[in-house]
């Protein structure tokens, strides 16, 4: 899909008048955005673009069976009133997974579960290690969009600390979300 086709797809996604920008990423070129408050004090950042990333993923069932997955990324936070955390969480992601699919593809899929191996660098918050997770913003049904030669997918980075980062090596990533939830950590406060 060309980029105003994706601009408009995201805009059918999420509440709110969003922003479209551009960002330099090392290692992707320029990283289209979409970004703006989507709730009161929840501030987002969406990808335009990101789905020509290959990160190595295809459908292994069905009508799927071979099909390239790609997916979208997005962000959210309620950490300051202004977009720029999200922007620069979702571009220094955006480098890291292209980077290292660049040398070696299918190296670090652009799927759930994966904690990027090195930490992000987001100026004035506490959080610097990315999780990509299922989307539990609209509930069991992730978007989804099909087209004749791919398949891409909403993706959510999950910002974390480096001890919840750890947590999640040792006990698995299933075993993180289950203590963020029993312990009530706000995953959208990213100076925890």
């Amino acid at each position: 899909m060309d980029l105003d086709g994706t601009t408009y797809w995201i805009s059918t996604l999420f509440p709110g008048e969003l922003e479209t920008l551009t960002l330099p990423a090392p290692g992707f070129g320029d990283l289209h955005l979409s970004a703006g408050e989507v709730a009161e004090g929840q501030l987002l950042a969406c990808t335009r673009g990101f789905a020509e990333c290959d990160t190595g993923l295809h459908g292994t069932e069905g009508e799927l069976d071979g099909i390239p997955i790609r997916s979208e990324l997005f962000t959210i936070h309620a950490t300051s009133r202004s977009t720029e955390p999200a922007c620069q969480a979702l571009r220094a992601a955006v480098s890291q997974i292209a980077s290292a699919n660049a040398e070696l593809r299918g190296c670090l899929p652009a799927q759930p579960g994966m904690l990027l191996p090195e930490p992000l660098d987001v100026p004035g918050c506490t959080v610097s290690r990315g999780l990509l997770v299922v989307p539990w913003v609209w509930g069991p049904q992730v978007p989804h969009l099909a087209e004749k030669h791919r398949q891409t997918m909403m993706l959510q980075l999950l910002m974390l600390t480096e001890e919840e980062a750890q947590y999640a090596h040792t006990y698995g990533v299933g075993a993180l979300q289950e203590e963020m939830v029993n312990t009530g950590i706000n995953v959208m406060e990213w100076t925890r």
